[in-house]
């Protein structure tokens, strides 16, 4: 075929090389188990740039529980998995990479190796996840390991490994602290606190005195459990410890030292008589409380901590749980600034029942890596699952598959992890593909794939078009590439018929779910008819991708006759990534509605949102990004002041949307507009209102920035932008 070396003019690519959303999307989740139950307990990313996870598994293993260890790649796909354990039960609670060698050092607890009924239990296996040698700690009580560090001597050497957990019956104290060699051999032990159940929970190794600082929770009188934050020499011996508390039952899990002032940030569970929060306590380098943050959702949902970084701008991230109002727990995830000030925080939906973060690490700047529980059933097999979540403020397309896929574009796409563009549109009655392969700047000359108006485009999950349109009797057509280059037959999908039949009346939106048997299609139209009694509807016409002619409808909203209701216009269907669901919008009269649909299930009907923003509205445009849900829209406030363009959007775990007045141009008429990656919105709009200079094609990502004039064309007008966004990382220092 030959190409075409020039540009079409009225689509942009807008490229990205800055992160700019404050508030990260999922970029993705994975889940891990088997048929029993299993959960994830710590995450760290390995320096070959995927993930490690230890938790405790019921599915595999030797019998009972045993310690689950799962390496991943960069995309959370499992490279391989391990368990360890005997016949008893074992539990992991964290892991970290050792150096030089690669490979990992693991502690929990095991009742099949120890000489109590629980003991310490130390794992070090080589870089691909093989038992190299296991130590065991304990007394006749009962011991648990919760976290383990590898420690450097005085000379900045490695010299071994630093353990904390809880030894059960001991006195004086319950935390119990280890210290071993690079062998494992136990060189000294302490213990801390009374015999009140005194619990460590974090350890970590400070700078440049080579001590400890230990968090867990210990007793006080007459306040049961606080915070217990204690601080040693090399050797283990007590140099302070502090205690923070609320009304009962407080808990510290995550403490690290912070940079440059070496003070403390600690992570946990603090109660007041107003409820449960998660706590962040900031100290100084002896422990004093500088300041602290009690958080959670909302005033009436309750939060817990369990573990904290320090980021790259000197601010902390911290993940936990959150239940909310409808009494399931979410993943919490929260980032604060160096002084304690919230900058976003973010509740996250994994399963549809209850979820729990256990576990945050640092992935690149403003991109973490999570872990902790997916419950499925929590009074059937399989229980639970571990589940492992990546957020990003952008999503890189070098290593995300998912980054440019499914963006809610009608007519543009941009195939995931390359630079090639699918682009439809009409001319002349005919419907014509175009494709590039080297992002826009070549075209292969247009193809004629049918004969029709107004096609909209979706990618298959082997990234091969799909393109709906109508025809001007009100029909629907469909047609697919079936192999690279290679177009299949053309289907008439719906043919109006009889005495007044309904005609979709505006132009079709489509998009594409993987399922166990492949890929659905989905087609959403509008139709309308004046006959006897008025008919109006918003409907999907869904099919199997290989099976088009036995398809149906199935009808969102609308009605015949005197139950017809307002005329529907301008639907538009999305797919979400993260848990394959289905958003629709569309335009009731001059009312934007919106209705949503998991898979296999029926869809669901919210109707009109958006608020007041959302009356006197047209032209809606879906699309989703991460966990998130985006919609825009044009929107008339008054009679005597032009269209504007507004912009909503909804995290999955939320039940509502927030808008926000976008384009901010009250003078003159922003139309038509396209979002794309959650951030960058196209739309049509004029450079002043006298005189007027015709429609321009700008583009803004916040609300308050300034748009930017991409057409740049003044006579003729431009209008109907299409964008993509390939997200680009930054080159960082560290």
């Amino acid at each position: 075929m030959k190409r075409l070396n020039k540009k079409i003019i009225l689509i942009f690519v807008v490229i990205c090389v800055l992160g700019i959303a404050k508030e990260p999307n999922v970029v993705w989740t994975r889940t891990y188990g088997g048929d029993m139950g299993d959960f994830g307990s710590c995450v760290q990313q390995t320096e070959d740039g995927g993930f490690v996870i230890v938790g405790t598994t019921y599915s595999f293993g030797a019998g009972d529980y045993d310690i689950y260890l799962v390496k991943t790649d960069g995309l959370g796909n499992v490279e391989w998995s391990k368990t360890f354990g005997g016949t008893n039960r074992e539990e992991g609670y964290y892991v970290q990479q050792t150096q030089p060698d690669k490979g990992f050092i693991i502690v929990g607890s095991t009742w099949s190796f120890g000489v109590g009924l629980d003991d310490v239990y130390l794992i070090k296996t080589d870089a691909s996840g093989n038992e190299q040698w296991y130590q065991t700690y304990g007394w006749t009580s009962n011991e648990v390991g919760y976290c383990v560090q590898q420690t450097v001597d005085e000379y900045g050497m490695l010299d071994g490994y630093i353990i904390v957990g809880v030894q059960l019956g001991a006195d004086p104290g319950n935390v119990y602290l280890i210290k071993t060699d690079l062998n494992g051999n136990e060189l000294w032990s302490r213990t801390f606190g009374g015999n009140q159940a005194d619990v460590g929970l974090f350890v970590q190794q400070t700078h440049p005195d080579r001590g400890y600082i230990i968090v867990g929770n210990g007793y006080t009188p007459n306040n049961g459990q606080d915070i217990y934050l204690i601080k040693t020499d090399p050797y283990g011996y007590e140099q302070w410890s502090k205690k923070f508390g609320g009304v009962d039952f407080d808990r510290g899990r995550g403490v690290q030292q912070t940079y440059p002032d070496d003070g403390y940030i600690i992570v946990g569970e603090l109660r007041t008589p107003e409820g449960i929060f998660m706590a962040l306590i900031k100290t100084d380098a002896t422990g004093n409380e500088q300041w602290r943050k009690l958080l959670r959702p909302s005033s009436t949902s309750a939060a817990r901590g369990y573990s904290v970084q320090q980021t790259e701008d000197g601010g902390y991230i911290a993940v936990g749980e959150a239940m909310l109002e409808d009494n399931l727990w979410y993943i919490y995830a929260v980032k604060i600034d160096k002084t304690g000030n919230i900058e976003w925080e973010k509740t996250i939906d994994v399963s549809t029942s209850n979820d729990n973060g256990y576990c945050v690490d640092l992935v690149r700047h403003d991109e973490y890596i999570i872990t902790g529980k997916s419950e499925i059933d929590p009074y059937n097999p399989p229980y639970c699952d571990v589940c492992l979540v990546k957020l990003g403020d952008q999503i890189v397309d070098t290593d995300d598959p998912l980054a440019l896929a499914y963006n809610g574009n009608r007519h543009l796409l941009l195939k995931p992890n390359s630079d090639e563009l699918h682009l439809v549109y009409t001319r002349t009655g005919h419907i014509v593909y175009q494709y590039s392969s080297d992002g826009w700047a070549d075209w292969y000359s247009p193809g004629v794939i049918g004969s029709g108006k107004f096609p909209a485009l979706a990618l298959s999950s082997d990234n091969l078009p799909s393109v709906a349109w109508i025809d001007d009797d009100g029909g629907l057509w469909y047609r697919r590439q079936v192999a690279p280059g290679q177009w299949g037959q053309i289907y008439h999908l719906y043919d109006p018929w009889g005495a007044f039949p309904p005609l979709i009346n505006s132009p079709p939106s489509i998009a594409i779910t993987p399922t166990s048997v492949g890929d659905s299609v989905h087609i959403i139209c509008t139709l309308h008819s004046t006959g006897n009694g008025p008919i109006n509807w918003v409907g999907v016409y869904s099919f199997q991708i290989d099976q088009p002619m036995l398809g149906s409808f199935s009808y969102i909203e609308g009605g015949v006759g005197p139950n017809a209701g307002a005329v529907r216009y301008n639907p538009s269907i999305v797919r979400c990534e993260i848990d394959n669901s289905l958003h629709a919008v569309w335009q009731r009269a001059d009312t934007i509605c919106y209705a949503t649909r998991q898979l296999g299930q029926a869809w669901q009907n919210w109707g009109w949102q958006f608020s007041d923003d959302g009356l006197r509205s047209a032209h809606p445009f879906i699309e989703s990004y991460g966990d998130m849900v985006y919609v825009v829209w044009q929107h008339k406030e008054t009679a005597i002041t032009p269209e504007e363009v507004y912009k909503a959007k909804r995290q999955l775990a939320q039940n509502y949307f927030r808008s926000e007045h976008f384009s901010l141009t009250p003078n003159t008429k922003s139309l038509y507009p396209v979002n794309a990656a959650g951030m960058f919105t196209v739309y049509s709009d004029r450079l002043s209102p006298f005189p007027d200079p015709g429609l321009e094609v700008f583009y803004k990502v916040h609300p308050a920035d300034e748009s930017y004039n991409i057409s740049q064309t003044t006579i003729p007008n431009s209008f109907y932008a299409q964008s993509s966004a390939r997200l680009l990382s930054p080159t960082l220092t560290y």
